[in-house]
């Protein structure tokens, strides 16, 4: 889940998961038990060691990983004199190269991930551990040696909503009420994962029907996941 801030269970799973992610990425027969799909065999030595230190950061107790003020850092360097009206820039950035492009994307869920990272809420919930997932790093500058920075180096301006969240072969997913999507973007996204993700799991394709539009009373159905 691309979110700044995930679940605190979310995070435990992550890293009770740790040692199976690195015996996955140094004993291919097990890799190919677990994962099938993935083919990690083109990875060099070097390359594996550089995963593995990912993994193990993910699980490390005494981390730290303050993804609020290095999302914050990020959108007062990208933005400059203009962070005051930032949400008048996250308009702009929307309604003139976004939309046109992506017709389900809501600029209330657009402008809420550009100020905070924040991009699915989809149950109810406490958001209150970083999400190290998104941790990486490169080399910068500093007091004229080359060091490796950790931080937060990834998007802030296209959105996650890019990859799952603007198509959906259900048409009915498209309805517009009042010239509002009746289905967001966060929506649109976890249904297509949640099809993926079945799909793979048992070769066969998802059925269910979506959940309930947001201008929906109904109870949520029972997905098969």
């Amino acid at each position: 889940v691309w979110n700044s801030l995930v679940r605190s269970a979310s995070m435990r799973f992550v890293k009770n998961n740790v040692n199976n992610y690195i015996k996955m990425l140094t004993d291919e027969d097990y890799l190919r038990k677990q994962l099938p799909l993935l083919d990690l065999s083109l990875l060099k030595f070097k390359e594996r060691d550089f995963m593995e230190g990912i993994f193990k950061f993910w699980s490390a107790d005494d981390a730290t990983f303050p993804i609020e003020k290095l999302w914050n850092g990020r959108v007062r360097a990208h933005l400059g004199a203009r962070y005051d009206a930032g949400r008048n820039i996250y308009d702009m950035d929307f309604s003139m190269k976004l939309k046109e492009r992506a017709a389900l994307l809501d600029f209330k869920e657009y402008a809420t991930w550009r100020q905070t990272g924040s991009s699915y809420d989809v149950r109810d919930g406490v958001f209150d551990a970083p999400n190290r997932t998104l941790c990486s790093g490169i080399v910068k500058m500093i007091g004229g040696e080359k060091r490796l920075a950790r931080g937060y180096w990834g998007d802030i301006v296209c959105s996650p909503y890019l990859a799952h969240g603007i198509f959906t072969p259900i048409k009915d997913m498209y309805e517009v009420r009042n010239r509002i999507n009746v289905r967001t973007a966060s929506e649109i996204s976890e249904h297509n994962l949640l099809s993926l993700i079945y799909c793979i799991n048992s070769g066969k394709k998802y059925t269910a029907p979506p959940k309930p539009d947001r201008f929906s009373f109904s109870p949520p159905n029972q997905h098969p996941l």
